[in-house]
């Protein structure tokens, strides 16, 4: 089934002011009266604060344009021309986030021993591993005192070449802990 489509705008803070106890009427004048003065605040220049920052339009110079328009007159079908006048200046709105605000970083590539040690992993339990999976096994190998970088790796090749295979994580996590012994 196809997910819904997630709101977004003045409708948001609408049914939000309307869980509050806003009829809908009243909380569609309290959203448009804020939207209203946030405006009319960038039109004159000035900071605006919203969660998460704050915004301030600013006037940015340019060179002004002369163009000539073409366009068909469309009651009489004639082809028209008109000179449009650009001005060089523009009004931009900015953006400045809060100091202590913070988003969220996308995971990190996985460098490929990562990938190899998951896909020996798979072999083994014959299912896909997740990397929260070998996240697991990582920790449980430094946990016996194996810091050294590629033990994991090493130890899943050694477990592979002896033929064993297991059903679930802490079987292997087991078989990781007596790879010496097999």
């Amino acid at each position: 089934m196809a997910e819904k489509k997630r709101k977004h705008g003045k409708n948001v803070l609408i049914e939000a002011a309307m869980a509050k106890g806003l009829t809908a009427r009243k909380a569609r004048q309290f959203v448009n009266a804020i939207v209203a003065s946030w405006t009319h605040a960038l039109w004159c220049g000035e900071v605006v604060e919203i969660p998460g920052g704050t915004i301030q339009s600013k006037i940015r110079q340019g060179t002004e344009r002369w163009m000539v328009k073409r366009f068909r007159n469309v009651n009489t079908g004639k082809p028209m021309k008109r000179d449009a006048i650009y001005p060089g200046w523009r009004m931009v709105v900015k953006f400045k986030p809060d100091r202590h605000l913070t988003f969220p970083l996308s995971p990190p590539k996985e460098t490929a021993e990562e990938l190899e040690a998951r896909q020996i992993a798979s072999e083994l339990m014959g299912s896909p591993v997740s990397r929260e999976m070998l996240a697991e096994l990582q920790t449980a190998l430094e946990k016996r005192s194996h810091r050294r970088p590629g033990a994991l790796l090493t130890r899943l090749k050694v477990i592979r070449s002896r033929g064993l295979h297991t059903p679930n994580v802490e079987s292997l996590i087991f078989y990781l802990a007596i790879c010496h012994y097999l």
